[in-house]
């Protein structure tokens, strides 16, 4: 038999403009509908550190620390003046974290939210959460341990760069 031609070749098609993609199943609808589109941020990832009892659960709806933040939080907030533990806290956790904010922050020259508090696992500021959640996205939040929202603390860290981030996930307004 007589050889097959070669596949013919034709020239990708120009880019074009895609639809709003419609909002998802579980309900989802942010106020950005560039919040329903893969993000153009690059990945990063650096290591993230959790003061934690002996319980165990994922990181998710939770505020986590750099090594500073997290030694400055050990010393501060658990240690207390009689030197007893609170929060019955036992151990140092620490991830890896790869994480790309959402687009509107990309938009808006940043690469991380403002941290927001988590308390038992749900967000309670110091904003509005889900009203934030809609505007920029489930983004992971920082602030340096003496600046906005925790400038209570300014002049009183003595732990370099001590960070602090929060790590929303699911059904974190309830």
């Amino acid at each position: 038999p007589a050889p097959s031609p070669p596949p013919a070749i034709t020239a990708p098609s120009p880019p074009r403009a895609l639809p709003d993609p419609p909002a998802s199943s579980e309900g989802y609808r942010p106020a950005k509908s560039s919040l329903l589109r893969p993000s153009t941020a690059q990945a990063k990832t650096f290591y993230v550190y959790r003061v934690q009892s002996d319980a165990d659960y994922a990181p998710e709806n939770q505020n986590v620390a750099n090594l500073a933040g997290a030694m400055w939080y050990l010393q501060n907030k658990i240690v207390d003046n009689r030197y007893e533990r609170r929060f019955k806290r036992t151990r140092l956790q620490r991830f890896k974290l790869t994480t790309k904010a959402p687009q509107p922050l990309i938009d808006a020259g940043m690469d991380f939210g403002v941290r927001l508090a988590f308390d038992f696992g749900q967000c309670t500021g110091p904003f509005d959460c889900q009203k934030a959640f809609a505007e920029v996205g489930y983004s992971v939040g920082c602030n340096k341990a003496d600046e906005f929202p925790t400038s209570q603390w300014a002049g009183k860290v003595f732990y370099n760069d001590a960070t602090w981030y929060s790590l929303p996930g699911k059904c974190s307004s309830r």
